[in-house]
């Protein structure tokens, strides 16, 4: 579901009411944020579409991109919520689940038999060699309109969003 369902923004002359009422208000900045938003947001439902397509919600891909990267070595399951920046119990119900639908293993650490590792099953792999090549086509489909150019400075201003996004954190305390 999405964040955010912005059908349409703002007209110009709500836009132009909100900065004489309040002066804050910078106009060019609101409408960017709240295109941000709908792009977000509509990107983000694409997404969740695509991945239902193959069985997966965006937590179990990102599950199964995590350990695709650390190949037969696996990775445990506290390493798991680290780099996805989830709770150790929502990486345990994921891992479940890619268990019950046989895309990951537990295994014993060879170097500490005490940890587990999760790997991922052949048939993980089959499925991410089916599926990340159309993955790939549909990211490299969905910038075809923009520019190398115009991508590298995407880029940058989204560092400079993320830079902002924890200056606004760390001033409420958030």
């Amino acid at each position: 579901m999405a964040i955010l369902d912005l059908l349409k923004m703002p007209k110009e002359k709500t836009l132009q009411q909100l900065a004489r009422r309040f002066p804050q208000v910078d106009i060019t900045a609101l409408q960017s944020y709240l295109l941000f938003l709908k792009v977000s947001s509509d990107l983000e439902q694409a997404r969740r579409e695509q991945l239902a397509r193959h069985g997966l919600s965006p937590g179990r891909f990102v599950l199964l991109m995590l350990l695709f990267d650390a190949g037969k070595k696996g990775l445990s399951p506290t390493h798991l919520a680290k780099s996805a920046t989830v709770s150790g119990a929502t990486v345990t119900g994921l891992i479940d689940g890619l268990q019950k639908s046989g895309l990951v293993q537990r295994k014993t650490s060879p170097k500490d038999r005490r940890v587990q590792v999760i790997v991922l099953t052949p048939k993980a792999e089959r499925l991410l060699d089916r599926m990340l090549p159309h993955h790939f086509y549909r990211v490299a489909r969905l910038m075809s309109g923009i520019s190398s150019s115009d991508r590298k400075t995407l880029y940058s201003c989204l560092e400079k969003m993320q830079s902002g996004i924890r200056r606004l954190r760390s001033e409420h305390g958030a």
